[in-house]
């Protein structure tokens, strides 16, 4: 599932993909029943130093100490809990990619018209159901601040008596099954861009120079960079990176899942 952001993320493309988890990982979907309570997740914002593609760090938006923030796993019909506790400099607001929101509006996350900011300091509580089963993902929703990278995937599981369209891709009874595994244990992959600028910058140059600031100076595949062999072994050059008939995606992938699931290697 891809998605892109527009209007007031004034360049920062995003693309939010799910690819199957190796057997043997705790995931929470697939489950056929929602919790008996609500699920509960929460969130700790700071004002970290991060370099991705390395050099001089610049400051970003931490989510429990990384970018992109952790994923929340739910299943269809959750009630959700949704803490964010803000410990950033500024007022902030999370919106949710994708839920409805239905008989929920005011968590929305849209300053001024659901709910206030919340200061820093403060600590505020989203409320929602869980109504549409897919991949989703939450985001600051002030200002330009999802380019500071404050944003994480949310993958809903549908119901196991749910109907799924396998039978359209194969016959084959092992296949379908094989299939059906795969699709309870999802992994979230995040490709965006990484500016050495914060947000704040990137408005003051624009305002400065009356310009459309629409430059990156990488592309980020779950908040790590593709960089030439020196850097990492799984991506030997950076023309590989930059040729999308290359495996470089599915190298980094692998490193990505090495480095998260030591103990479930991928073939």
């Amino acid at each position: 599932m891809a998605l892109t952001l527009f209007g007031l993320i004034q360049f920062l493309s995003f693309a939010l993909f799910t690819f199957a988890a190796p057997g043997g990982l705790e995931t929470r979907g697939g489950k056929a029943a929602a919790a008996k309570g609500p699920v509960k997740f929460t969130i700790d914002l700071t004002w970290g130093d991060l370099a991705p593609i390395g050099g001089t760090p610049r400051k970003a938006i931490l989510t429990n100490g990384a970018v992109p923030g952790p994923a929340l796993h739910l299943n269809l019909g959750d009630d959700v809990e949704f803490t964010v506790n803000n410990n950033l400099p500024n007022e902030t607001a999370i919106h949710f990619h994708g839920i409805t929101q239905l008989n929920t509006p005011w968590s929305d996350g849209v300053p001024g018209l659901s709910q206030k900011a919340i200061q820093p300091g403060a600590t505020y509580v989203y409320r929602w159901k869980a109504d549409e089963a897919g991949v989703y993902f939450y985001h600051a929703h002030l200002r330009g601040q999802i380019q500071d990278g404050l944003y994480g995937a949310i993958v809903i599981a549908d119901c196991d008596t749910s109907s799924k369209p396998f039978h359209l891709i194969s016959n084959d009874t092992d296949a379908r099954a094989a299939m059906r595994r795969a699709d309870s244990k999802l992994t979230p992959i995040f490709i965006s861009d990484w500016n050495q600028f914060t947000s704040t910058e990137v408005h003051q140059i624009e305002r400065d120079g009356n310009i459309d600031f629409a430059c990156a100076d990488a592309i980020l595949i779950n908040g790590m960079v593709c960089l030439p062999q020196s850097y990492s072994p799984d991506c030997p050059t950076n023309d590989e990176c930059r040729d999308p008939r290359s495996a470089c995606l599915a190298r980094r992938s692998r490193s990505i899942w090495r480095r998260n699931y030591p103990d479930s290697w991928p073939p």
